[in-house]
């Protein structure tokens, strides 16, 4: 009898707890008590349901993608070149720090020199084709076709394993990409 009293007073618990966060949520949100401005970080559990909801996303996105070869040397050099051009000044790159603009966008982007590590060559190639909403990173689908955006793809997969000198040397033309 006890147990089922107590299993009865979680339930109660749980449901008024949910109630409670359905009625709150609306009451913060158009009050304008949750601060959108770009210097303040996300509370920690906004910034947690943001960062789940987008790799689960593009995870489930990716899925289908085929993946094509990505060890041309000419298309890690085209990449590399479109890298240099569009991303670095957000991303930065071994011995690069991006610009002083992108360390005010929310979130900071991702430094793909240690972010790419993580991702699938399609989950890469998902976001760059697509962007993601409210990061400030942009859909290069819109610009680039399938197989520029292929090229970054498989530049930013050699990236972390480039030194500095050699990210140096290969941005100014003077070393080809090696695999």
């Amino acid at each position: 009898m006890i147990m089922r009293v107590r299993a009865k007073t979680l339930i109660l618990l749980v449901i008024g707890l949910v109630a409670g966060a359905l009625v709150a949520a609306p009451v913060v949100l158009y009050a304008g008590f949750y601060n959108v401005a770009a210097t303040h970080q996300h509370l920690a559990p906004t910034f947690w349901l943001l960062k789940t909801g987008l790799r689960e996303s593009i995870e489930r996105r990716a899925r289908e993608i085929v993946v094509p070869p990505l060890d041309d040397p000419a298309l890690g050099a085209r990449g590399l070149a479109l890298y240099h051009a569009q991303c670095a000044q957000c991303h930065g790159a071994p011995g690069v720090a991006p610009q002083p603009f992108a360390l005010g966008l929310t979130p900071v982007p991702t430094n793909l020199a240690y972010g790419a590590k993580n991702s699938t060559p399609a989950e890469l190639y998902w976001v760059v084709k697509n962007g993601i909403k409210m990061t400030g990173m942009p859909a290069w689908g819109m610009r680039y076709a399938d197989d520029d955006l292929w090229a970054i793809v498989a530049f930013v997969k050699h990236l972390p394993r480039l030194t500095v000198a050699q990210y140096d040397a290969m941005s100014r033309g003077a070393a080809p990409l090696r695999r």
